[in-house]
Parts: C-alpha cells; structure tokens; sequence
C-alpha cells in the first residue's frame, strides 16, 4: 500500500515538475513586469498619506508589489504585470488626493 503512495506522488511530482519546466518566457511580458513593478516600486511612499484611506490604499499596493515580484520569480508575466499596474493605480490614487488637500 505504502509503495503505491510512493508511486502517486511521484507521478504528481514529476508532472508538476514538467508543467513548470514547459513555461514559454514571453520577452514582451517580461519587459512590461519588470518596468511596471520597478515603477510602482519607485513610486511607493507610505508616509505620502495623510489619512487612514491613504495607508490602506498605500498597504494595498505594497501587498500587490510583492506579490507582483513573487509571480515574476515564477515567470507569470502576466499576473505580475497586472498586480504591478494595480499597485500603481492605488498609488496614484494616493497621490492625487494628497495634492488635492494641499490645494
């Protein structure tokens, strides 16, 4: 019975392991991750809000930055430019506000 456990999760291994390995890197998707989350990593402040509303939208995009870098370690390019192009929303957000309360 034993033996026949082993069997299944190797199988599993190995097909996970294959379905990893078979990941096309698309240049174009690669390009466009790595700009959008060197940008909203640029950009990030958390002290640029003055308000509570500013801080969780500030949290929002450092939680989406991380994990934008995460799937760029996995080769998603795709989500990775997606939560890095959120993140940046939540920062503009941010910091259209700020300089509507300076006015």
């Amino acid at each position: 019975m034993k033996q026949t456990y082993k069997i299944i999760l190797l199988t599993i291994l190995f097909s996970t392991l294959t379905a990893c390995g078979n990941k096309k890197h698309d240049p174009v998707l690669a390009g466009q991750c790595a700009n959008s989350v060197d940008l909203a990593s640029k950009t990030y402040d958390v002290t640029e809000s003055s308000d509570t509303a500013g801080a969780a939208a500030m949290t929002k995009a450092y939680a989406l930055i991380t994990a934008a870098k995460f799937e760029q370690t996995l080769d998603n390019f795709s989500k990775c430019a997606d939560k890095a192009n959120q993140a940046l929303g939540y920062i503009r957000q941010v910091k259209t506000e700020v300089k509507a309360e300076k006015k």
